[in-house]
């Protein structure tokens, strides 16, 4: 499947859940398709962001999805209301209209009512409206109380306390461990170790992450390209000392190259050096936050090292960050199945799939 019709794929999930008013999977799939370029997607990403819908309200990322959906489709449909996301004179009611007006997205937002229907329906709406607020936030009361999961993080140190999920009966976030990664990036990482099972909070993480990314230099990608498919055919043949080689040699090559320095990572989990292979994959972890294999891959690194806490929060973050959720399961699933794997990631791994049947 191209990534034109995955997008559009995406996009139309996002828009079910939109319908459905599931605000938190539709964020999730909307962005994942405005990564992958979908205009429209880019334009619903805007309106999350500029009234704050399922997210803390960022006028910053507004403007910047509003921008995106501009060049992608200079005539699309929303360009008028994409350039007043950008100046700021949408105004967030009508701005809300656009979102939730309809479960189709060209379809109006509101009939237009005459004056005296609309006078007629102003006190009743008011009540019904107070009403709401009264019932969301007592909902919102108890459920703070019911699942009181507060962090307190030290950017300076990168370490982090945390009063713990009442309901969290898979990680310790205690014993979480310290991300590996780049200076510019560790601290991010590991906060999304602590938020691993709060997907809105693991994207607005991973946005926060790539904005500050300090971008690498290409290589020559060509040459990169034929050494990794070297690496990657002796890595098919369990020859994991001249596939590192390879991948190392193409990372070389072109240092910017994501898929590379993940490979690097994942040969060094199967030569048995953990260490070094936790370094890799954290260094691609901070150029790439969002890459779910890599999530799956430090798991089995902590898995090894034995700490278990961060490896099942690496794979719950795979997971939630996945664009193919199934297959994520059926992967895991495989892992049971395997001998050479370890009895220690299998146990992380049957109890994450026990926590994800639950939720």
């Amino acid at each position: 499947m191209t990534d034109i019709n995955n997008s559009n794929k995406i996009f139309q999930e996002a828009l079910k859940f939109l319908s459905e008013d599931n605000k938190g999977l539709a964020i999730a799939k909307m962005l994942d398709a405005a990564d992958l370029e979908n205009p429209e997607a880019n334009f619903f990403s805007a309106l999350f962001y500029f009234t704050g819908t399922g997210v803390q309200r960022n006028l910053k990322s507004a403007t910047g999805y509003a921008n995106k959906y501009i060049k992608l489709d200079p005539n699309g449909k929303y360009v008028n209301e994409a350039f007043s996301i950008v100046d700021e004179t949408i105004g967030t009611e009508n701005a809300k209209r656009i979102l939730f007006g309809s479960s189709h997205p060209y379809a109006p937002a509101y009939k237009t009512l005459n004056n005296s229907k609309a006078t007629r329906n102003f006190f009743p709406a008011i009540f019904s409206l107070i009403v709401l607020i009264l019932v969301l936030l007592s909902f919102y009361f108890f459920k703070s109380i019911q699942n009181e999961n507060v962090n307190t993080f030290n950017d300076k140190q990168g370490k982090a306390s945390a009063v713990l999920n009442l309901n969290n009966d898979l990680v310790d976030l205690n014993k979480i461990s310290e991300i590996e990664g780049t200076s510019f990036a560790k601290v991010d990482l590991t906060k999304m170790l602590f938020n691993f099972n709060q997907p809105l909070h693991l994207i607005e993480i991973k946005k926060e992450i790539e904005n500050n990314i300090i971008k690498l230099e290409q290589g020559d990608i060509n040459q990169a390209r034929v050494l990794n498919k070297l690496g990657l055919d002796f890595m098919n043949n369990n020859n994991f000392i001249q596939a590192n080689k390879y991948f190392l040699d193409a990372n070389n090559a072109n240092p910017a190259d994501i898929e590379v320095m993940n490979n690097v990572g994942y040969s060094f989990i199967k030569l048995g050096d953990f260490k070094s292979a936790e370094n890799w994959i954290g260094h691609t972890l901070s150029f790439a936050p969002g890459r779910a294999i890599a999530w799956a891959n430090l798991g089995e690194i902590y898995s090894e090292i034995e700490k278990n806490d961060s490896a099942k929060a690496a794979f719950v973050i795979s997971f939630n960050l996945a664009s193919n959720r199934e297959k994520v399961v059926e992967n895991m699933k495989e892992i049971l199945l395997q001998s050479e794997y370890s009895e220690n990631l299998k146990k992380n791994i049957a109890n994450i799939l026990t926590f994800l049947n639950k939720n």
